[in-house]
């Protein structure tokens, strides 16, 4: 995987890039293009299941900006006074899948970890009229194809390899190395750059200053992988999805480990994904089709959904955020100095969803597994398959409803979060009101072990003041009037520091009073609206 390695090269590259961009915009005229309204473009990627694949999962950007150092075009560029810089794309291709000779040249650029490679995969091949029969394979065989048209037409530059001296990549070339030569190896060629293996730096300086600089949202590349395939790069950002990609449907091709040719072949996750659309190519089965192959596996799921213990999921995701909450304050320093609404902002992040949607996902597989037509559906579509099942048909609905806001501006998670939040905050109160009691009687100790002792002084004083009337020049009567007087004063800076810490510590017991009594009232009102949430969201037999 290609990444940004030297820094130097990069920066003169993107440096010499916007220039030309923004003062030469007739270079970028000669190459640029537009693609229409309904133009395909495909996204081919390893084996993908249901968990990233939602309507939009396809035409998203997951990696978030620092993390992007992979990419060939676009990604994180060099650092500037501590902050990121560069640009992020999706990386699609203009190439259609061929007949029989589907190599995926760039499927390594889209790796996608969420399935491991030896997992067993359940598909089958359609033939119009048959009935599915079942086959397994491991995940590394497969590789998933997502189809998308443009909804909207889109502009773009065409950076595809060209090394003619009047080139625009050639320019850029040039100029760059005349400008910082040491930045560029000797005898180094625009070619080595292009087709670097193991080096994004020259690409990716020329990608992100594209989409830096211009309105232009896209540019064509050649592949690294077989220098001829042409990929699509569209600009976007990290966790939203590319509104103009107008998703139609995904397909999974199963490649022999010997000859590398391709086969058309449908998964559980093709089905379940294109039911939401029609698909047009007459290898894929129709709705009709797959609604037909699936009708016996999503009774049961719907079966599972009106049986399940919904109150003991419930039970179970709020142990879950509850723990996750203590863990997310407990890394936090001094949390209840915040605001509760700050606090629930911290911790309700797509990472914790993520990880509850997880966990309810899970949950539901663990409770449909001890049904007997589980272990019958297993035997056809695999474990895997009935996940997906489970997810879409039960836990992913009942997910949407948790996330959905009620009249109280709420999801269930943010009262489930809320109400956690208050019941630490009650116990930490508690815990500050102890503390701030010790501090009022430590204070109170001081204020009369200092008045005591300052009685005892300045009676000591008095004996000592009448015995030097009798002996006005006695030196050792005199030290030690002195002394006394010095004690005195100490000991009342002392009283009246102990008085200011007392005068504290009043303040703070009252202002904890009032938190502790502001706390349980909002407490109590977070409870109620989270027992309605719960009596609501988790009914047993409820459809969702």
């Amino acid at each position: 995987m290609p990444k940004l390695g030297f820094p130097k090269l990069y920066d003169v590259t993107s440096t010499v890039a916007k220039r030309k961009f923004q003062n030469q915009k007739f270079l970028l005229d000669k190459y640029s293009f537009k693609l229409d309204t309904g133009s395909p473009m495909y996204r081919f990627v390893n084996y993908r299941n249901l968990k990233p694949q939602f309507e939009n999962g396809g035409r998203t950007i997951w990696t978030k900006l620092d993390d992007d150092i992979w990419n060939r075009w676009t990604g994180r560029g060099t650092d500037v006074n501590g902050q990121s810089t560069g640009t992020q794309g999706l990386y699609l291709s203009l190439d259609a899948d061929g007949p029989v000779d589907t190599k995926f040249p760039e499927v390594s650029q889209y790796q996608d970890a969420s399935v491991p490679p030896n997992q067993t995969v359940h598909y089958f091949e359609y033939r119009s009229g048959q009935k599915p029969e079942w086959k397994s394979t491991k995940a590394s065989e497969l590789r998933s194809m997502f189809l998308f048209t443009l909804n909207k037409p889109l502009l773009g530059v065409d950076f595809s390899f060209d090394d003619r001296q009047d080139s625009i990549l050639m320019q850029i070339f040039n100029e760059a190395k005349q400008e910082v030569p040491d930045a560029f190896d000797k005898g180094v060629t625009l070619k080595d750059l292009y087709f670097a293996s193991e080096d994004a730096s020259f690409n990716r300086a020329i990608g992100n200053a594209l989409f830096e600089t211009t309105i232009y949202g896209a540019f064509k590349a050649t592949s690294v992988r077989d220098y001829k395939s042409i990929n699509l790069v569209v600009t976007g950002k990290s966790g939203i999805a590319l509104d103009f990609l107008q998703p139609q449907g995904r397909a999974t091709f199963l490649i022999d480990g010997v000859t590398k040719k391709s086969i058309g072949v449908v998964t559980v996750d093709d089905m379940i994904y294109n039911n939401t659309f029609e698909p047009t190519d007459p290898k894929l089965p129709p709705n009709n089709v797959i609604q037909d192959d699936l009708r016996t596996y999503t009774d049961f799921a719907e079966n599972i959904n009106n049986e399940l213990d919904w109150e003991y999921v419930g039970k179970g995701l709020d142990s879950r955020i509850n723990q996750e909450v203590i863990n997310a304050l407990q890394s936090i320093d001094h949390p209840f100095k915040n605001e509760t609404d700050s606090l629930v902002k911290q911790i309700e992040t797509y990472e914790f969803l993520e990880e509850m949607k997880k966990s309810l996902e899970n949950d539901v597989a663990l409770s449909a597994s001890t049904d007997v037509r589980y272990t019958a559906a297993v035997k056809e579509i695999g474990a895997e398959g009935m996940s997906s099942l489970l997810s879409s048909l039960v836990a992913d609905p009942k997910y949407k409803k948790l996330t959905e806001v009620s009249s109280t501006g709420e999801t269930y998670f943010t009262a489930a979060i809320r109400s956690t939040i208050l019941e630490k905050k009650r116990h930490w109160l508690a815990e500050e009101s102890s503390n701030i009691q010790s501090r009022l009687s430590a204070a109170d100790t001081r204020v009369t072990e200092t008045s005591t002792e300052i009685s005892k002084k300045q009676q000591d004083l008095q004996q000592i003041e009448q015995a030097l009337k009798e002996k006005p020049q006695d030196q050792d009567l005199l030290n030690q009037q002195t002394k006394l007087n010095g004690d005195i004063a100490e000991l009342v800076r002392d009283q009246q520091e102990a008085e200011q810490d007392r005068a504290s510590a009043e303040k703070d017991r009252k202002d904890n009073e009032q938190e502790r009594g502001d706390n349980s009232t909002e407490k109590t009102e977070a409870e109620k609206r989270l027992h309605e949430r719960q009596k609501h969201d988790w009914a047993r037999g409820e459809r969702v």
